[in-house]
């Protein structure tokens, strides 16, 4: 007997894909690629944290960041 989940289960399933810790790799144009850890809580909140050198030609710094993120569908997702 072969079973299928419902397509309720499987977006459930879809959305909760992302919640927890993820180690990533930022690359953003002109800028050295840098590692990140963000955490995706169950509620849609975030939390990130970025290990950057201090840029002083670009006056750019990353440390520790938070938001929220929320499921676009399939395996998409977006973050603020």
């Amino acid at each position: 007997m072969t079973q299928f989940a419902s397509p309720i289960i499987v977006v459930e399933q879809q959305k909760k894909a992302l919640i927890g810790s993820w180690i990533v790799t930022i690359n953003a144009p002109g800028l050295e690629p840098s590692r990140a850890l963000f955490i995706f809580n169950e509620g849609g909140t975030l939390v990130g944290s970025t290990h950057t050198d201090f840029n002083l030609e670009q006056q750019l710094a990353c440390t520790a960041g938070h938001g929220v993120w929320q499921h676009q569908g399939g395996r998409t997702f977006s973050y603020t």
